[in-house]
């Protein structure tokens, strides 16, 4: 039971990181710690998805393979919102000259990777003018 309650602490200190990213993000605050903290959750819920030993070749998002898992339910917290998404892959990792932002940037990326789909975050932006 108490891992329970561990879980939905999980969600909901993702979900109050990304309330504070949103507040903090454009006023030139920090963000490596909310950033460090996103990872620190993503890397600890990984790892229980894991002990669940889920088969290796078994691509899919871990929240389509194990629907209970708590890193699903974390990865799309994440990638529902677009603005972070954006700003982790654009601003942190491609254009970001800040080592220790770049770092914790990386770091986040890399993390959730199980969950996402390069393809779409990587495309080139298309210009009709």
């Amino acid at each position: 039971m108490t891992t329970v309650v561990v879980h939905v602490d999980s969600k909901a200190e993702l979900t109050t990181l990304l309330e504070q990213w949103e507040k903090e993000h454009g006023s030139g605050q920090d963000m490596v710690p909310i950033l460090t903290r996103m990872s620190e959750l993503i890397e600890k819920e990984t790892e229980e998805y894991r002990k669940g030993d889920p088969d290796p070749f078994d691509d899919r998002h871990p929240g389509r393979a194990d629907p209970e898992c708590m890193l699903g339910h974390l990865l799309r917290i994440l990638f529902k919102n677009d603005d972070f998404m954006n700003a982790l892959v654009n601003a942190y990792v491609m254009t970001s000259r800040e080592p220790p932002l770049n770092t914790a940037a990386c770091r986040l990326l890399l993390d959730i990777m199980p969950g996402l789909e390069t393809a779409v975050v990587f495309q080139e932006k298309h210009s009709f003018d």
